[in-house]
């Protein structure tokens, strides 16, 4: 278990600037943090790799400020599956990715099965991204024939002056079956 409480990360730079998570069964806790221009070819503040399942990511209290990814993901990509991740009581002001997710990225190469998303309570203003989603952006590239794939659910949140400049002010999201 990992427990960040009342602590500033600025100006870090790497994929995963502040936390690249790779493994399984992990509870990581942010509460009352301040992560502020970051840098990260992929996942901006936080990276869950492709050989990640099974965590749970809790955030509350926190602000993200100026983070980016030279890529997607400004503040988090998520790859590999069956993680659980709980953001609330947080602001997201003027996050960027190059091209998907200028906040969250659901990349999902391999799988994002039975992922399951809840974001309560947040504010997001200023996010930008140069292609799909400017705060929230899932992809799905690869065919998948069972399981739930990814559950995202957003209550009670503010959505601010968000760009994406293609596709998804706030949300993109393509590749679902009907």
């Amino acid at each position: 278990n990992l427990n960040f409480v009342n602590n500033k990360f600025i100006s870090n730079v790497a994929d995963g600037s502040v936390a690249y998570i790779q493994g399984s069964n992990n509870r990581i806790f942010f509460e009352g943090n301040v992560f502020q221009n970051n840098q990260a070819a992929e996942g901006g503040v936080i990276y869950f790799s492709q050989l990640s399942f099974a965590n749970f990511f809790q955030c509350r209290l926190c602000r993200f400020q100026k983070n980016q990814a030279f890529t997607s993901g400004g503040i988090l990509i998520i790859d590999g599956y069956s993680h659980r991740i709980d953001i609330s009581l947080s602001t997201f002001f003027d996050n960027f990715a190059q091209l998907d997710g200028g906040c969250f990225y659901f990349k999902c190469v391999s799988e994002c099965l039975n992922t399951n998303v809840r974001i309560d309570s947040c504010t997001f203003k200023g996010n930008e991204v140069k292609r799909y989603g400017g705060v929230l952006a899932y992809n799905k590239n690869v065919e998948h024939t069972t399981g739930i794939r990814i559950t995202i659910q957003l209550t009670k949140s503010e959505f601010i002056n968000n760009i994406g400049n293609e596709r998804g002010g706030v949300i993109y999201a393509s590749g679902f079956k009907s």
